[in-house]
């Protein structure tokens, strides 16, 4: 299929008249669709995807270079990998609310047990 050409896309004359008819022209239509169409860019290109670089080496002779790209997850993946993170935190966060719960009935049950020592021993003394 042959390439169409840039200038005769309807968003590049929109965008070109908005400019010159708005912008430096005067016509506020011209400019309001300008700004949108200019903004529009501008803003994708501010928060859209951006390049990164993973690693920076140089070949060797005889070595090469594969690239592979990765398919991104399907809307049904994503939400259930969602829920099972989800699942995972509250159950160790029960966990956790269990092991402190466990942890103070060990500390009250040593309390009075050397409390009962403690009652024990006076009783001895007090008996003797």
């Amino acid at each position: 299929m042959p390439r169409r050409n840039r200038l005769l896309s309807p968003s590049i004359y929109l965008q070109r008249n908005g400019l010159y008819k708005g912008v430096l022209g005067g016509n506020k239509g011209w400019l309001t669709v300008f700004v949108l169409l200019w903004g529009r860019k501008k803003a994708k290109s501010a928060f859209g995807k951006s390049e990164s670089y993973v690693t920076t080496e140089k070949l060797e002779p005889g070595q090469y270079v594969m690239l592979q790209t990765i398919a991104a997850p399907k809307r049904r993946e994503v939400k259930r990998a969602k829920r099972d993170d989800k699942a995972a935190a509250k159950l160790a966060d029960q966990q956790a609310v269990a092991a402190k719960a466990a942890a103070k009935a060990a500390d009250k049950a040593a309390k009075q047990s050397a409390k009962a020592t403690r009652s024990g021993r006076r009783d001895r003394r007090v008996e003797v």
